[in-house]
């Protein structure tokens, strides 16, 4: 329980880093290994429900960032916005948009955490499948949320004129495509410079390394009794 907890605060590197990446901040270069934490997280977490959870938790912050626009809106042309409900028009819009964010957000990365800790095998076959998982759940996304594209991964990339030109083989998805792909080759990469710095014969358990108990030292001697007759050769 203390180690999952512990590694919570992946899921919340990688909301944060993709969150980063939409204006006003505009960091785009963050998205190439914005992924990575949540990777890892997914990696080292046992039970699907936990890494469902921090597939959950990536996606709503950056959901949030992405959606938060919207609380600003003054579109009440139609009622009196100083009175009545309209006068909390925006703690309304931010509690909407928490539930918005967790579903156009937290569930496709969490479906999509789920795979990959189902099915990841650490090759570099694993680039490819899952970017285009990635590219795919956000089509399937797209109608599902009336056809708002905000979120899609490929935007963060709308500063780097060079790299953009690859919309032009697949629309914005073949930019996610690249970019979940670089994320989880860094993943591979880092995950494999680890692990090789861990020696092959230490044995561990529990996370821990484990040392046998030293066996009892008991002094011996040779026992000959004074009755036995000693022979020599003549």
């Amino acid at each position: 329980m203390e180690r999952t907890q512990k590694h919570l605060i992946l899921p919340i590197v990688s909301g944060l880093l993709l969150a980063l990446t939409v204006p006003s901040f505009d960091a785009g270069f963050l998205v190439w290994f914005a992924l990575v934490p949540l990777l890892w997280y997914i990696t080292c977490t046992s039970g699907m429900w936990k890494v469902f959870g921090g597939g959950l938790i990536t996606g709503t912050i950056y959901g949030i960032k992405v959606l938060y626009p919207l609380t600003s809106l003054n579109a009440w042309w139609w009622a009196n916005p100083e009175t009545g409900l309209f006068a909390f028009r925006t703690h309304i819009f931010s509690i909407i948009l928490v539930f918005i964010a967790l579903y156009s957000g937290g569930v496709f990365i969490g479906l999509f955490s789920i795979l990959y800790k189902k099915y990841g095998t650490g090759k570099i076959a694993d680039m490819f499948i899952f970017a285009f998982i990635w590219a795919l759940f956000e089509f399937i996304r797209e109608p599902l949320v009336l056809g708002f594209t905000w979120g899609h991964l490929g935007y963060a990339l709308h500063n780097n004129t060079i790299v953009a030109q690859i919309a032009s083989l697949g629309l914005v998805y073949s930019l996610s495509f690249l970019i979940v792909a670089i994320n989880v080759g860094v993943f591979q990469i880092l995950r494999s410079a680890w692990i090789s710095e861990i020696p092959p014969s230490l044995p561990f358990t529990k996370g821990g390394v484990h040392i046998p108990p030293s066996l009892p030292f008991t002094k011996g001697g040779v026992h000959i009794p004074p009755s036995l007759p000693f022979l020599s050769r003549a």
